[in-house]
Protein backbone atom coordinates (compact mmCIF):
# COMPACT_ATOMS: atom_id res chain seq x y z
CA UNK A 1 0.00 0.00 0.00
CA UNK A 2 1.19 3.50 -0.83
CA UNK A 3 0.16 6.76 0.87
CA UNK A 4 0.04 9.74 -1.49
CA UNK A 5 -0.47 12.27 1.37
CA UNK A 6 1.10 10.77 4.53
CA UNK A 7 0.40 14.01 6.43
CA UNK A 8 -3.27 13.00 6.37
CA UNK A 9 -2.53 10.38 9.06
CA UNK A 10 -2.54 13.22 11.58
CA UNK A 11 -6.29 12.68 11.58
CA UNK A 12 -5.74 9.48 13.61
CA UNK A 13 -5.38 11.72 16.67
CA UNK A 14 -9.16 11.59 16.82
CA UNK A 15 -9.01 7.94 18.02
CA UNK A 16 -7.63 8.58 21.55
CA UNK A 17 -9.93 11.59 21.89
CA UNK A 18 -12.93 9.36 21.22
CA UNK A 19 -11.68 6.79 23.76
CA UNK A 20 -11.26 9.48 26.46
CA UNK A 21 -14.75 10.80 25.81
CA UNK A 22 -16.23 7.33 26.22
CA UNK A 23 -14.34 6.79 29.52
CA UNK A 24 -15.60 10.01 31.06
CA UNK A 25 -18.75 9.24 33.06
CA UNK A 26 -21.62 11.56 33.56
CA UNK A 27 -21.62 13.78 36.69
CA UNK A 28 -23.37 12.33 39.81
CA UNK A 29 -26.80 13.74 40.36
CA UNK A 30 -27.52 15.53 43.72
CA UNK A 31 -30.66 14.07 45.33
CA UNK A 32 -32.52 15.45 48.38
CA UNK A 33 -33.58 12.64 50.84
CA UNK A 34 -35.25 12.78 54.30
CA UNK A 35 -32.51 10.85 56.21
CA UNK A 36 -29.24 8.95 55.79
CA UNK A 37 -29.75 6.73 58.86
CA UNK A 38 -30.42 3.72 56.72
CA UNK A 39 -26.93 3.97 55.10
CA UNK A 40 -25.00 4.59 58.31
CA UNK A 41 -24.42 0.92 59.06
CA UNK A 42 -23.23 0.11 55.54
CA UNK A 43 -19.63 -0.95 55.03
CA UNK A 44 -17.59 1.74 53.26
CA UNK A 45 -16.82 0.89 49.59
CA UNK A 46 -13.35 -0.38 48.81
CA UNK A 47 -10.67 1.93 47.53
CA UNK A 48 -11.68 3.41 44.17
CA UNK A 49 -10.53 1.26 41.26
CA UNK A 50 -9.15 2.54 37.94
CA UNK A 51 -11.82 3.07 35.36
CA UNK A 52 -12.05 0.55 32.52
CA UNK A 53 -12.77 1.26 28.87
CA UNK A 54 -16.44 0.46 28.19
CA UNK A 55 -16.43 -1.90 25.21
CA UNK A 56 -19.66 -0.91 23.49
CA UNK A 57 -20.94 -1.04 19.93
CA UNK A 58 -21.12 2.76 19.77
CA UNK A 59 -17.44 3.04 20.70
CA UNK A 60 -16.50 0.59 17.94
CA UNK A 61 -18.58 2.50 15.38
CA UNK A 62 -17.07 5.85 16.36
CA UNK A 63 -13.52 4.48 16.16
CA UNK A 64 -14.24 2.87 12.77
CA UNK A 65 -15.62 6.08 11.27
CA UNK A 66 -12.73 8.19 12.58
CA UNK A 67 -10.11 5.71 11.35
CA UNK A 68 -11.66 5.52 7.87
CA UNK A 69 -11.82 9.30 7.51
CA UNK A 70 -8.26 9.77 8.75
CA UNK A 71 -6.89 7.12 6.38
CA UNK A 72 -8.81 8.58 3.44
CA UNK A 73 -7.07 11.93 4.06
CA UNK A 74 -3.76 10.13 3.49
CA UNK A 75 -5.09 8.87 0.10
CA UNK A 76 -3.88 5.26 0.32
CA UNK A 77 -3.49 3.27 -2.91
CA UNK A 78 -3.28 -0.46 -3.51
CA UNK A 79 -0.04 -1.08 -5.43
CA UNK A 80 0.06 -4.89 -5.40
CA UNK A 81 0.35 -5.97 -9.04
CA UNK A 82 0.20 -2.35 -10.33
CA UNK A 83 2.30 -1.57 -13.41
CA UNK A 84 4.76 1.30 -13.51
CA UNK A 85 3.49 4.46 -15.25
CA UNK A 86 4.23 4.43 -18.98
CA UNK A 87 4.22 6.87 -21.88
CA UNK A 88 2.71 5.42 -25.05
CA UNK A 89 3.29 6.91 -28.51
CA UNK A 90 1.04 5.72 -31.35
CA UNK A 91 2.11 6.47 -34.92
CA UNK A 92 -1.02 6.06 -37.05
CA UNK A 93 -0.68 5.73 -40.83
CA UNK A 94 -3.36 7.87 -42.55
CA UNK A 95 -2.19 7.56 -46.16
CA UNK A 96 -4.56 6.55 -48.96
CA UNK A 97 -3.57 2.88 -49.15
CA UNK A 98 -4.91 2.37 -45.61
CA UNK A 99 -8.43 2.65 -47.08
CA UNK A 100 -7.99 -0.78 -48.73
CA UNK A 101 -8.68 -4.09 -46.97
CA UNK A 102 -10.26 -2.28 -44.00
CA UNK A 103 -6.74 -1.50 -42.79
CA UNK A 104 -7.65 1.93 -41.48
CA UNK A 105 -10.73 0.61 -39.68
CA UNK A 106 -8.50 -1.94 -37.94
CA UNK A 107 -5.98 0.77 -37.07
CA UNK A 108 -8.70 2.97 -35.56
CA UNK A 109 -10.04 0.09 -33.48
CA UNK A 110 -6.61 -0.87 -32.18
CA UNK A 111 -5.86 2.76 -31.35
CA UNK A 112 -9.11 3.10 -29.40
CA UNK A 113 -8.32 -0.12 -27.51
CA UNK A 114 -4.91 1.27 -26.54
CA UNK A 115 -6.54 4.51 -25.37
CA UNK A 116 -9.09 2.59 -23.30
CA UNK A 117 -6.29 0.58 -21.64
CA UNK A 118 -4.49 3.67 -20.33
CA UNK A 119 -3.74 3.57 -16.61
CA UNK A 120 -4.47 6.50 -14.32
CA UNK A 121 -0.83 7.63 -14.45
CA UNK A 122 -0.14 6.77 -18.10
CA UNK A 123 0.22 9.33 -20.89
CA UNK A 124 -0.28 9.00 -24.64
CA UNK A 125 0.85 10.90 -27.73
CA UNK A 126 -0.90 10.36 -31.08
CA UNK A 127 1.26 11.07 -34.16
CA UNK A 128 -0.03 11.05 -37.75
CA UNK A 129 2.07 9.30 -40.40
CA UNK A 130 1.53 11.10 -43.71
CA UNK A 131 3.33 13.36 -46.18
CA UNK A 132 3.42 15.99 -43.41
CA UNK A 133 3.59 14.28 -40.03
CA UNK A 134 1.93 16.06 -37.13
CA UNK A 135 1.07 15.59 -33.48
CA UNK A 136 -2.68 14.94 -33.37
CA UNK A 137 -3.17 14.80 -29.62
CA UNK A 138 -1.54 14.38 -26.22
CA UNK A 139 -3.15 13.40 -22.96
CA UNK A 140 -3.67 10.83 -20.27
CA UNK A 141 -6.40 8.95 -18.46
CA UNK A 142 -8.59 12.05 -18.08
CA UNK A 143 -8.32 12.96 -21.79
CA UNK A 144 -9.33 9.56 -23.17
CA UNK A 145 -12.61 10.83 -24.64
CA UNK A 146 -10.88 13.67 -26.51
CA UNK A 147 -8.29 11.25 -27.89
CA UNK A 148 -10.99 8.83 -29.03
CA UNK A 149 -12.79 11.70 -30.77
CA UNK A 150 -9.62 12.68 -32.64
CA UNK A 151 -9.16 9.12 -33.89
CA UNK A 152 -12.80 8.80 -34.94
CA UNK A 153 -12.60 11.96 -37.10
CA UNK A 154 -9.56 10.79 -39.11
CA UNK A 155 -9.86 9.53 -42.68
CA UNK A 156 -7.16 7.94 -44.88
CA UNK A 157 -5.85 10.31 -47.56
CA UNK A 158 -2.29 11.12 -48.61
CA UNK A 159 0.88 9.75 -50.13
CA UNK A 160 4.66 9.71 -49.59
CA UNK A 161 4.42 9.00 -45.86
CA UNK A 162 7.29 10.68 -44.00
CA UNK A 163 8.29 8.08 -41.42
CA UNK A 164 11.46 9.95 -40.41
CA UNK A 165 9.44 13.05 -39.52
CA UNK A 166 6.90 10.99 -37.57
CA UNK A 167 9.66 9.34 -35.54
CA UNK A 168 11.22 12.74 -34.87
CA UNK A 169 7.92 13.99 -33.42
CA UNK A 170 7.55 10.76 -31.43
CA UNK A 171 11.04 11.15 -29.92
CA UNK A 172 10.21 14.73 -28.94
CA UNK A 173 7.22 13.56 -26.87
CA UNK A 174 9.08 10.88 -24.88
CA UNK A 175 8.94 11.20 -21.08
CA UNK A 176 11.89 11.03 -18.68
CA UNK A 177 9.83 9.79 -15.73
CA UNK A 178 7.95 6.95 -17.44
CA UNK A 179 8.63 3.79 -19.40
CA UNK A 180 8.33 4.76 -23.09
CA UNK A 181 6.65 2.53 -25.67
CA UNK A 182 6.14 3.23 -29.40
CA UNK A 183 3.53 1.42 -31.52
CA UNK A 184 3.36 1.93 -35.31
CA UNK A 185 0.09 1.04 -37.07
CA UNK A 186 0.70 0.91 -40.84
CA UNK A 187 0.26 -1.23 -43.95
CA UNK A 188 3.91 -0.67 -44.82
CA UNK A 189 3.24 1.23 -48.08
CA UNK A 190 6.11 3.64 -47.44
CA UNK A 191 8.63 5.22 -49.81
CA UNK A 192 12.25 4.14 -49.55
CA UNK A 193 14.13 6.07 -46.88
CA UNK A 194 17.90 6.50 -46.99
CA UNK A 195 18.01 8.29 -43.62
CA UNK A 196 18.85 6.03 -40.63
CA UNK A 197 15.77 5.68 -38.44
CA UNK A 198 15.92 5.35 -34.66
CA UNK A 199 13.66 5.80 -31.66
CA UNK A 200 14.45 5.98 -27.94
CA UNK A 201 11.60 3.73 -26.85
CA UNK A 202 10.43 0.14 -26.86
CA UNK A 203 9.22 -0.39 -30.45
CA UNK A 204 6.29 -2.48 -31.70
CA UNK A 205 5.37 -2.48 -35.41
CA UNK A 206 1.88 -3.73 -36.21
CA UNK A 207 1.53 -4.53 -39.92
CA UNK A 208 -2.05 -4.18 -41.18
CA UNK A 209 -3.77 -5.39 -44.34
CA UNK A 210 -2.68 -8.06 -46.78
CA UNK A 211 -1.34 -8.31 -50.32
CA UNK A 212 -4.08 -7.48 -52.83
CA UNK A 213 -4.07 -7.32 -56.62
CA UNK A 214 -4.93 -3.82 -57.80
CA UNK A 215 -4.84 -1.66 -60.89
CA UNK A 216 -5.65 2.03 -60.85
CA UNK A 217 -5.52 5.42 -62.57
CA UNK A 218 -2.26 6.92 -61.38
CA UNK A 219 -2.21 10.01 -63.63
CA UNK A 220 -4.92 12.17 -65.23
CA UNK A 221 -4.04 15.60 -66.65
CA UNK A 222 -5.29 18.16 -69.16
CA UNK A 223 -3.81 20.90 -71.34
CA UNK A 224 -5.57 23.74 -73.14
CA UNK A 225 -4.94 23.68 -76.91
CA UNK A 226 -4.69 26.75 -79.16
CA UNK A 227 -7.99 25.76 -80.80
CA UNK A 228 -9.68 26.09 -77.37
CA UNK A 229 -10.11 22.33 -77.08
CA UNK A 230 -8.63 20.21 -74.27
CA UNK A 231 -5.97 17.52 -74.56
CA UNK A 232 -6.35 14.81 -71.89
CA UNK A 233 -3.77 12.26 -70.79
CA UNK A 234 -4.18 9.22 -68.51
CA UNK A 235 -2.00 6.38 -67.28
CA UNK A 236 -3.34 3.15 -65.78
CA UNK A 237 -0.96 0.78 -63.93
CA UNK A 238 -1.38 -2.86 -62.93
CA UNK A 239 0.11 -3.61 -59.47
CA UNK A 240 -0.23 -7.39 -59.51
CA UNK A 241 1.47 -10.55 -60.76
CA UNK A 242 -1.27 -11.36 -63.29
CA UNK A 243 -2.61 -9.51 -66.37
CA UNK A 244 -5.58 -7.24 -65.63
CA UNK A 245 -8.51 -6.76 -68.04
CA UNK A 246 -10.28 -3.46 -67.35
CA UNK A 247 -12.58 -1.05 -69.17
CA UNK A 248 -11.58 2.64 -69.28
CA UNK A 249 -14.45 5.11 -69.76
CA UNK A 250 -14.10 8.87 -70.33
CA UNK A 251 -17.05 11.15 -69.57
CA UNK A 252 -17.32 14.89 -70.25
CA UNK A 253 -20.10 16.63 -68.33
CA UNK A 254 -21.70 13.26 -67.66
CA UNK A 255 -21.76 12.13 -71.32
CA UNK A 256 -19.64 9.18 -72.49
CA UNK A 257 -16.86 10.48 -74.73
CA UNK A 258 -14.83 7.27 -75.08
CA UNK A 259 -14.81 3.68 -73.85
CA UNK A 260 -11.84 1.35 -74.30
CA UNK A 261 -10.97 -2.18 -73.19
CA UNK A 262 -7.51 -2.55 -71.67
CA UNK A 263 -5.32 -5.56 -70.96
CA UNK A 264 -2.54 -4.44 -68.64
CA UNK A 265 0.47 -6.70 -68.16
CA UNK A 266 1.78 -7.50 -64.65
CA UNK A 267 3.60 -4.46 -63.31
CA UNK A 268 2.93 -2.61 -66.58
CA UNK A 269 1.03 0.53 -67.57
CA UNK A 270 -1.28 1.66 -70.36
CA UNK A 271 -1.37 5.30 -71.51
CA UNK A 272 -4.20 7.00 -73.39
CA UNK A 273 -4.78 10.50 -74.80
CA UNK A 274 -7.92 12.29 -76.00
CA UNK A 275 -8.86 15.62 -77.49
CA UNK A 276 -12.24 16.86 -76.29
CA UNK A 277 -14.34 19.98 -76.71
CA UNK A 278 -14.57 22.53 -73.94
CA UNK A 279 -16.74 21.47 -71.02
CA UNK A 280 -16.94 21.77 -67.27
CA UNK A 281 -15.92 18.37 -65.88
CA UNK A 282 -13.96 15.43 -67.28
CA UNK A 283 -14.26 12.11 -65.45
CA UNK A 284 -12.34 8.88 -65.98
CA UNK A 285 -13.69 5.55 -64.72
CA UNK A 286 -12.02 2.14 -64.51
CA UNK A 287 -14.33 -0.87 -64.31
CA UNK A 288 -15.03 -3.30 -62.87
CA UNK A 289 -14.04 -2.01 -59.44
CA UNK A 290 -11.46 -3.94 -57.45
CA UNK A 291 -10.56 -4.03 -53.76
CA UNK A 292 -9.36 -0.40 -53.84
CA UNK A 293 -12.06 1.64 -55.57
CA UNK A 294 -10.58 5.07 -54.77
CA UNK A 295 -8.06 4.90 -57.65
CA UNK A 296 -10.66 3.60 -60.14
CA UNK A 297 -11.99 7.14 -60.68
CA UNK A 298 -10.35 10.48 -61.49
CA UNK A 299 -11.76 13.92 -62.33
CA UNK A 300 -10.56 17.19 -63.87
CA UNK A 301 -12.11 20.64 -64.12
CA UNK A 302 -12.14 21.90 -67.73
CA UNK A 303 -13.87 25.28 -67.31
CA UNK A 304 -11.21 27.17 -65.37
CA UNK A 305 -9.78 29.03 -68.36
CA UNK A 306 -13.00 30.64 -69.65
CA UNK A 307 -14.16 34.22 -69.18
CA UNK A 308 -15.11 35.41 -65.72
CA UNK A 309 -18.56 36.96 -65.34
CA UNK A 310 -18.38 39.90 -62.91
CA UNK A 311 -21.15 42.29 -61.88
CA UNK A 312 -20.34 45.64 -60.25
CA UNK A 313 -23.10 47.08 -58.07
CA UNK A 314 -22.38 50.79 -57.47
CA UNK A 315 -24.40 53.98 -57.13
CA UNK A 316 -21.65 56.28 -58.42
CA UNK A 317 -18.85 55.99 -61.00
CA UNK A 318 -15.80 54.39 -59.45
CA UNK A 319 -12.14 53.76 -60.36
CA UNK A 320 -12.98 50.13 -59.71
CA UNK A 321 -15.09 49.98 -62.88
CA UNK A 322 -12.19 51.17 -65.04
CA UNK A 323 -9.87 48.65 -63.41
CA UNK A 324 -12.25 45.73 -63.91
CA UNK A 325 -12.72 46.61 -67.59
CA UNK A 326 -8.95 46.62 -68.10
CA UNK A 327 -8.42 43.12 -66.72
CA UNK A 328 -8.36 40.26 -69.27
CA UNK A 329 -10.98 37.49 -69.48
CA UNK A 330 -13.62 39.44 -67.56
CA UNK A 331 -17.17 40.00 -68.79
CA UNK A 332 -18.30 43.02 -66.74
CA UNK A 333 -21.81 44.28 -66.11
CA UNK A 334 -22.57 47.40 -64.05
CA UNK A 335 -25.73 48.46 -62.25
CA UNK A 336 -27.05 50.13 -59.09
CA UNK A 337 -28.06 46.78 -57.58
CA UNK A 338 -27.18 43.11 -57.81
CA UNK A 339 -27.65 41.28 -61.10
CA UNK A 340 -30.46 38.83 -61.80
CA UNK A 341 -28.17 36.90 -64.13
CA UNK A 342 -25.83 34.14 -63.06
CA UNK A 343 -22.38 35.60 -62.39
CA UNK A 344 -19.13 34.31 -60.91
CA UNK A 345 -18.37 37.37 -58.79
CA UNK A 346 -20.37 40.33 -57.47
CA UNK A 347 -18.54 43.53 -56.50
CA UNK A 348 -20.51 45.68 -54.02
CA UNK A 349 -19.11 49.23 -53.98
CA UNK A 350 -20.63 51.27 -51.15
CA UNK A 351 -23.79 49.15 -51.06
CA UNK A 352 -24.78 46.11 -49.02
CA UNK A 353 -28.24 44.85 -50.02
CA UNK A 354 -30.35 42.85 -47.62
CA UNK A 355 -30.76 40.10 -50.22
CA UNK A 356 -27.25 39.02 -51.18
CA UNK A 357 -26.41 37.31 -54.48
CA UNK A 358 -25.35 33.66 -54.48
CA UNK A 359 -21.96 34.37 -56.08
CA UNK A 360 -18.66 35.20 -54.41
CA UNK A 361 -18.50 38.74 -52.98
CA UNK A 362 -15.95 41.55 -53.15
CA UNK A 363 -17.30 44.24 -50.79
CA UNK A 364 -15.73 47.70 -51.09
CA UNK A 365 -16.38 50.52 -48.58
CA UNK A 366 -19.29 48.73 -46.88
CA UNK A 367 -21.92 50.94 -45.23
CA UNK A 368 -22.67 50.37 -41.57
CA UNK A 369 -24.79 47.27 -41.22
CA UNK A 370 -25.52 44.91 -38.28
CA UNK A 371 -24.10 42.08 -40.37
CA UNK A 372 -20.85 44.01 -40.92
CA UNK A 373 -20.61 46.67 -38.16
CA UNK A 374 -18.15 49.22 -39.55
CA UNK A 375 -17.67 52.71 -38.09
CA UNK A 376 -17.25 56.22 -39.49
CA UNK A 377 -14.38 56.89 -41.88
CA UNK A 378 -10.87 57.70 -40.62
CA UNK A 379 -8.49 59.92 -42.61
CA UNK A 380 -4.75 60.01 -43.17
CA UNK A 381 -3.58 56.46 -42.46
CA UNK A 382 -1.09 54.23 -44.24
CA UNK A 383 -1.14 50.45 -44.66
CA UNK A 384 1.53 48.21 -43.27
CA UNK A 385 3.80 46.70 -45.92
CA UNK A 386 4.18 43.49 -43.89
CA UNK A 387 2.85 40.37 -45.62
CA UNK A 388 0.02 38.88 -43.56
CA UNK A 389 -1.09 36.32 -46.15
CA UNK A 390 0.76 34.55 -48.94
CA UNK A 391 -2.02 35.24 -51.47
CA UNK A 392 -1.38 38.99 -51.13
CA UNK A 393 2.41 38.84 -51.04
CA UNK A 394 4.24 41.46 -53.09
CA UNK A 395 1.55 44.14 -52.75
CA UNK A 396 3.22 47.21 -51.23
CA UNK A 397 0.66 49.56 -49.70
CA UNK A 398 3.08 51.58 -47.58
CA UNK A 399 2.71 54.76 -49.67
CA UNK A 400 -1.09 54.67 -49.90
CA UNK A 401 -3.01 57.43 -48.15
CA UNK A 402 -6.31 56.03 -46.93
CA UNK A 403 -8.72 58.93 -47.17
CA UNK A 404 -11.75 56.99 -46.03
CA UNK A 405 -10.99 53.86 -44.06
CA UNK A 406 -14.00 52.18 -42.45
CA UNK A 407 -12.77 50.96 -39.04
CA UNK A 408 -14.13 47.78 -37.48
CA UNK A 409 -13.31 46.48 -34.03
CA UNK A 410 -11.59 43.11 -33.97
CA UNK A 411 -14.26 41.71 -31.70
CA UNK A 412 -16.91 42.84 -34.22
CA UNK A 413 -15.34 41.03 -37.20
CA UNK A 414 -17.90 38.39 -38.23
CA UNK A 415 -17.03 34.76 -37.66
CA UNK A 416 -15.38 33.27 -40.73
CA UNK A 417 -13.56 36.48 -41.73
CA UNK A 418 -9.99 37.35 -40.79
CA UNK A 419 -7.66 40.27 -41.43
CA UNK A 420 -5.13 39.80 -44.26
CA UNK A 421 -3.92 43.41 -44.71
CA UNK A 422 -3.64 45.96 -41.91
CA UNK A 423 -2.57 49.55 -41.31
CA UNK A 424 0.64 50.47 -39.52
CA UNK A 425 -1.46 50.62 -36.32
CA UNK A 426 -2.67 47.04 -36.91
CA UNK A 427 -6.18 48.12 -37.84
CA UNK A 428 -7.86 45.81 -40.41
CA UNK A 429 -7.90 47.04 -44.03
CA UNK A 430 -8.82 43.87 -45.91
CA UNK A 431 -10.83 40.93 -44.57
CA UNK A 432 -11.09 37.53 -46.19
CA UNK A 433 -12.97 34.30 -45.53
CA UNK A 434 -16.52 32.97 -45.55
CA UNK A 435 -19.35 35.38 -44.74
CA UNK A 436 -23.06 34.65 -45.07
CA UNK A 437 -22.06 31.25 -46.55
CA UNK A 438 -20.20 32.96 -49.42
CA UNK A 439 -16.54 33.40 -50.27
CA UNK A 440 -15.96 37.05 -49.35
CA UNK A 441 -13.25 39.70 -49.40
CA UNK A 442 -13.96 43.07 -47.77
CA UNK A 443 -12.03 46.26 -48.60
CA UNK A 444 -12.56 48.50 -45.57
CA UNK A 445 -11.86 51.79 -47.38
CA UNK A 446 -13.36 54.23 -49.88
CA UNK A 447 -11.51 54.32 -53.22
CA UNK A 448 -12.83 57.81 -53.98
CA UNK A 449 -11.05 59.31 -50.97
CA UNK A 450 -7.76 57.41 -51.29
CA UNK A 451 -4.85 57.56 -53.72
CA UNK A 452 -4.81 53.79 -54.22
CA UNK A 453 -6.16 54.05 -57.77
CA UNK A 454 -2.98 55.93 -58.79
CA UNK A 455 -0.66 53.27 -57.37
CA UNK A 456 0.68 50.04 -58.87
CA UNK A 457 -0.80 48.25 -55.87
CA UNK A 458 -4.35 48.87 -57.19
CA UNK A 459 -4.33 46.36 -60.09
CA UNK A 460 -2.30 43.91 -58.00
CA UNK A 461 -4.76 44.03 -55.12
CA UNK A 462 -7.74 43.78 -57.48
CA UNK A 463 -6.31 40.82 -59.38
CA UNK A 464 -5.29 39.01 -56.18
CA UNK A 465 -8.74 39.49 -54.66
CA UNK A 466 -10.54 38.24 -57.78
CA UNK A 467 -8.23 35.25 -58.17
CA UNK A 468 -8.70 34.32 -54.53
CA UNK A 469 -12.49 34.54 -54.72
CA UNK A 470 -12.90 32.65 -57.99
CA UNK A 471 -10.22 30.03 -57.58
CA UNK A 472 -7.94 31.52 -60.19
CA UNK A 473 -5.01 31.37 -57.78
CA UNK A 474 -5.63 27.74 -56.90
CA UNK A 475 -4.01 24.74 -58.59
CA UNK A 476 -6.08 22.59 -60.92
CA UNK A 477 -5.19 19.48 -58.93
CA UNK A 478 -4.07 18.67 -55.40
CA UNK A 479 -2.91 15.32 -54.10
CA UNK A 480 -5.25 13.50 -51.76
CA UNK A 481 -4.35 14.32 -48.19
CA UNK A 482 -3.10 17.84 -48.96
CA UNK A 483 -4.17 20.51 -46.53
CA UNK A 484 -6.94 22.79 -47.72
CA UNK A 485 -5.84 26.20 -49.09
CA UNK A 486 -6.97 29.42 -47.45
CA UNK A 487 -9.83 29.78 -49.93
CA UNK A 488 -13.23 28.56 -48.62
CA UNK A 489 -14.13 25.33 -50.43
CA UNK A 490 -17.09 22.98 -50.72
CA UNK A 491 -16.28 19.27 -50.62
CA UNK A 492 -17.57 16.76 -53.18
CA UNK A 493 -20.29 15.77 -50.68
CA UNK A 494 -21.45 19.45 -50.65
CA UNK A 495 -20.26 20.03 -47.08
CA UNK A 496 -17.94 22.91 -46.13
CA UNK A 497 -14.23 22.04 -46.07
CA UNK A 498 -12.41 23.02 -42.88
CA UNK A 499 -9.33 25.12 -43.64
CA UNK A 500 -7.08 23.19 -41.22
CA UNK A 501 -8.07 19.70 -42.40
CA UNK A 502 -6.79 17.43 -45.15
CA UNK A 503 -8.60 16.99 -48.47
CA UNK A 504 -9.74 13.41 -47.84
CA UNK A 505 -12.52 12.96 -50.42
CA UNK A 506 -12.10 12.04 -54.07
CA UNK A 507 -13.73 14.43 -56.53
CA UNK A 508 -14.04 18.14 -57.27
CA UNK A 509 -13.69 20.75 -54.52
CA UNK A 510 -15.43 23.97 -55.55
CA UNK A 511 -14.79 27.51 -54.36
CA UNK A 512 -17.68 28.65 -52.16
CA UNK A 513 -20.00 30.89 -54.17
CA UNK A 514 -18.09 30.39 -57.44
CA UNK A 515 -19.58 28.75 -60.51
CA UNK A 516 -16.21 28.05 -62.10
CA UNK A 517 -14.53 24.66 -62.02
CA UNK A 518 -12.73 23.69 -58.87
CA UNK A 519 -9.79 21.70 -57.51
CA UNK A 520 -9.58 18.06 -58.53
CA UNK A 521 -8.49 15.62 -55.81
CA UNK A 522 -7.68 12.10 -57.03
CA UNK A 523 -6.37 9.14 -55.03
CA UNK A 524 -4.41 7.28 -57.70
CA UNK A 525 -0.70 7.21 -56.85
CA UNK A 526 2.11 4.81 -57.85
CA UNK A 527 3.06 4.30 -54.19
CA UNK A 528 -0.37 4.14 -52.57
CA UNK A 529 -2.07 2.07 -55.30
CA UNK A 530 0.47 -0.72 -54.87
CA UNK A 531 -1.24 -2.98 -52.32
CA UNK A 532 1.40 -5.70 -52.30
CA UNK A 533 2.70 -6.44 -48.79
CA UNK A 534 5.79 -4.37 -48.11
CA UNK A 535 8.73 -5.15 -45.84
CA UNK A 536 8.97 -3.44 -42.50
CA UNK A 537 11.59 -0.66 -42.47
CA UNK A 538 14.58 -1.03 -40.19
CA UNK A 539 14.33 1.15 -37.08
CA UNK A 540 17.06 1.02 -34.44
CA UNK A 541 16.29 1.51 -30.75
CA UNK A 542 18.48 3.94 -28.84
CA UNK A 543 18.59 4.17 -25.01
CA UNK A 544 15.52 5.66 -23.40
CA UNK A 545 15.68 9.10 -21.73
CA UNK A 546 17.07 8.92 -18.21
CA UNK A 547 15.26 10.36 -15.24
CA UNK A 548 13.60 9.55 -11.92
CA UNK A 549 10.87 7.05 -12.74
CA UNK A 550 7.47 7.56 -11.17
CA UNK A 551 6.59 4.74 -8.75
CA UNK A 552 3.43 2.71 -9.35
CA UNK A 553 0.52 4.70 -7.96
CA UNK A 554 -1.89 1.76 -7.68
CA UNK A 555 -5.66 1.81 -7.20
CA UNK A 556 -6.97 4.62 -4.93
CA UNK A 557 -8.64 3.29 -1.76
CA UNK A 558 -9.96 6.56 -0.33
CA UNK A 559 -13.38 6.33 -2.06
CA UNK A 560 -13.93 2.95 -0.41
CA UNK A 561 -12.86 4.29 2.99
CA UNK A 562 -15.16 7.32 2.74
CA UNK A 563 -18.01 5.04 1.73
CA UNK A 564 -17.32 2.75 4.70
CA UNK A 565 -17.32 5.76 7.05
CA UNK A 566 -20.64 6.91 5.64
CA UNK A 567 -22.15 3.46 6.18
CA UNK A 568 -20.86 3.49 9.77
CA UNK A 569 -22.46 6.88 10.46
CA UNK A 570 -25.79 5.73 9.07
CA UNK A 571 -25.69 2.55 11.17
CA UNK A 572 -24.71 4.55 14.31
CA UNK A 573 -27.68 6.88 13.78
CA UNK A 574 -30.02 3.93 13.35
CA UNK A 575 -28.65 2.15 16.45
CA UNK A 576 -28.92 5.28 18.61
CA UNK A 577 -32.46 5.88 17.38
CA UNK A 578 -33.48 2.31 18.22
CA UNK A 579 -31.91 2.52 21.66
Amino acid sequence: MNLLVPLGLIGLIALPIIVVLHMVRQRRQRLRIPTIRLWAALTPPPERQQRKLPLTLLLALHLLVAACLALSLAQPAWIFGAAAPRHLVIILDTTSSMAANRSFTQAQQQTEDLINDLGRDDSLALVELNHEARLLGYGGYAERQQLRQIVAELAPAGNNANLAQSLSIANATLANDRQNQLIVLSDGALPANSTPLSVAAELEWRMLGESTANSGIVNFASRRLPNQRNALYARVTNFSDLPAARTLTLLVDGEIESEQNLVIQPGGSEERTWEVANGELAELQLSPNDGYALDDRAVLALSRSGSLRVHLATLTPSPLERMLRSLPNIELSVGPSVSNQRVDLTVLNGVLPQQLPTSALLIVNPPSDPRLPTQDSVLGEQASSAVLDADFAGIDLSSVQWGGRRPIKREDIPAGLSSVIETDTQAPLVLRGTWQERATIVWLFNLDNANLSAKLAFPLLTAASIANLTGGSLPEQLAAGSFAPNTPLTRPDSEAQALDQRLNQAGLYRVVGSNRGGIAVNFGDPQESNLQQQTQPTISQSPQPEGDRLPPQGTPLWPMLVGLALVGLIFEWWYSFRS
